[in-house]
């Protein structure tokens, strides 16, 4: 802050003026404010882009059942992981990107979403299974496989993330260690 506390004197603040607003505006109370709103901001914030998360995850889980129908068990199961590598990578990206989120909440995201995520992918080939044997198609999807495939790439971006900080807490204290 020297370029501030150089053009306040430079438009003819007293020294005296320019501590005491330097002194308000890096007070302790006024950092201390500025953490308790990021703190608040983050988790609102966090629990909006869970919730938008699992609504988006829904909606794409529906315009998913057109090719349930259609497809074979392993091109819906390729498509089934890419969408949730990509929702994995969404959501490891927003979680770590949110500050001031506790432990604690990053496992309930870790657990929450993949759990409504299973329960999504299973009712949507349940779903698509009623249509097929409604309209007697020959193809039928396994719910449970599927869903699995799903979870497995959603959370496949997460674990490498939580492996790699572990991986880098650890490698930091051994290094600390050494002489």
């Amino acid at each position: 802050m020297p370029d501030l506390r150089n053009n306040l004197l430079k438009r003819g603040w007293a020294k005296e003026e320019v501590d005491r607003a330097m002194n308000i505006m890096n007070s302790e109370e006024k950092r201390l404010k500025h953490i308790r709103y990021n703190v608040g901001t983050n988790f609102v914030v966090y629990w909006a882009v869970l919730l938008v998360l699992t609504i988006a995850n829904f909606l794409v889980s529906i315009m998913l059942i057109p090719f349930l129908l259609v497809m074979k068990p392993f091109l819906v199961e390729i498509i089934v992981g890419v969408m949730g590598l990509v929702f994995g990578l969404l959501f490891n990206l927003v979680i770590r990107d949110i500050e001031h989120i506790e432990t604690k909440h990053h496992l309930a995201a870790a657990v929450f979403i993949p759990a409504i995520a299973i329960i999504n992918i299973f009712v949507v080939v349940n779903v698509a299974n009623a249509i097929t044997a409604r309209i007697k198609i020959p193809l039928a999807q396994n719910p449970i496989f599927v869903s699995l495939i799903y979870v497995v790439m959603f959370l496949l971006p997460y674990g490498l993330n939580m492996l790699r900080e572990f991986l880098s807490r650890n490698n930091n204290v051994l290094q600390s260690k050494s002489p």
